[in-house]
């Protein structure tokens, strides 16, 4: 008891209220806070281009997948066409088949290449040569294999340069996606990939 006579009173604590966690499903993940919602993984990066027929209808590029784990790869492709890639191992079968199979395709020849899912044919006297990855394929003419003759090592050239530079790359990538100013490459990283114009693809809205 107090001094006045009075008896003390306690208030009793109120035992802590338990909050579940939410619960989160498979597929929920966390966007970094500056992350740009507009960038989609299925585009492609540091993309270069030839056309290999006077129309512009029909080309042959080399770029950075991101949805294939940054994965530098090779697409043929055109108007009204579905395109399809090559991994490096197609591409240098390609390469290696060039010159026979313009010479099959002047002499209205039948030619035929398999490795795994990839597959070089030709249509005999309508000479077109078909390139074919599973059940997708582009048809090539007479005049665009010519061209390709010319001008394919340059293709294979700069895949084998994205190659050795897709860990740089993907290191890179890490640190601008998640930053709003450009973010300057370190000295260690390669100088096959143009920096600046990579942190402008990956903010850009598409």
């Amino acid at each position: 008891m107090s001094a006045s006579g009075r008896k003390p009173t306690y208030k009793r604590k109120q035992p802590p209220t338990t909050v579940e966690a939410p619960v989160l499903d498979e597929c929920t993940y966390v966007i970094a806070e500056h992350l740009s919602p507009e960038f989609d993984p299925n585009r492609v990066l540091l993309r270069r281009t030839f056309f290999v027929n006077p129309e512009k209808s029909k080309y042959v590029s080399v770029a950075f997948y991101p949805i294939k784990n940054y994965t530098p790869l090779v697409e043929f492709g055109g108007a009204r066409l579905k395109p399809i890639t090559l991994m490096k191992q197609h591409v240098d079968t390609l390469f290696a088949h060039l010159d026979k199979l313009y010479g099959e395709l002047c002499n209205g020849g039948q030619y035929l290449v398999k490795d795994g899912d990839f597959k070089i044919t030709t249509t005999g006297a309508n000479r077109v040569a078909r390139l074919t990855i599973g059940n997708q394929t582009v048809n090539l003419k007479l005049n665009e294999v010519r061209y390709l003759l010319g001008m394919f090592h340059i293709i294979r050239d700069q895949l084998d340069l994205f190659l050795h530079a897709q860990n740089d790359l993907m290191m890179y990538v890490t640190n601008a996606l998640s930053s709003v100013v450009y973010v300057q490459p370190t000295s260690n990283l390669t100088h096959v990939i143009n920096f600046a114009q990579l942190f402008e693809e990956l903010k850009a809205v598409t």
